[in-house]
């Protein structure tokens, strides 16, 4: 027999909102979330996610740019963010195509991110960033643990915390 549904907690009208913005990892962040503080009529988790999204291609999306309608949109108490699981690919800046983790795109990388953290940090709200993890292929895992370090300093630049969840 199937599990009895977990009863539905309607969400006070002055709950918390808890805003959870990035690629797909940050989609499985928020249902994660979600379910973490479905019992509780304090917290609301607003998943405003964007599966295929990152930073490196703002012709798709572009976050720096968004981030701030969101924020207005939304009014969050906290803003969760995981990016950065998209980003392994070469880079158009003024002098063409760049390719990934070399010094002109980390120089370009590094000052996107930062212009989404201080969007958050501007407005004072607190900022968790939640780190890439490792993957199967270590060339993938070691590319992470580069943007991990380059998220890590724009978060705490801001005041805001990054969690590590590479252990």
């Amino acid at each position: 027999p199937a599990p009895p549904p977990t009863p539905v907690v309607e969400k006070a009208e002055d709950a918390r909102i808890v805003l959870v913005v990035g690629d797909f990892m940050a989609g499985g962040l928020a249902d994660g979330l979600r379910e973490a503080y479905a019992e509780r009529a304090d917290v609301v988790v607003v998943d405003r996610a964007n599966g295929s999204s990152g930073f490196v291609r703002d012709d798709f999306y572009d976050w720096p740019a968004a981030i701030g309608g969101i924020l207005d949109d939304v009014g969050p108490d906290v803003v969760v963010a995981m990016i950065g699981s998209n980003d392994r690919q070469q880079m158009a800046l003024s002098q063409g195509r760049v390719e990934k983790l070399t010094p002109e795109w980390n120089e370009a990388y590094e000052r996107l991110v930062e212009a989404f953290a201080e969007a958050v940090g501007n407005r004072r709200l607190p900022l968790i960033w939640v780190g890439q993890p490792s993957f199967k292929f270590s060339s993938m895992s070691a590319d992470m643990l580069a943007l991990n370090d380059v998220y890590r300093a724009a978060a705490e630049s801001v005041g805001g915390e990054f969690v590590d969840i590479w252990d």
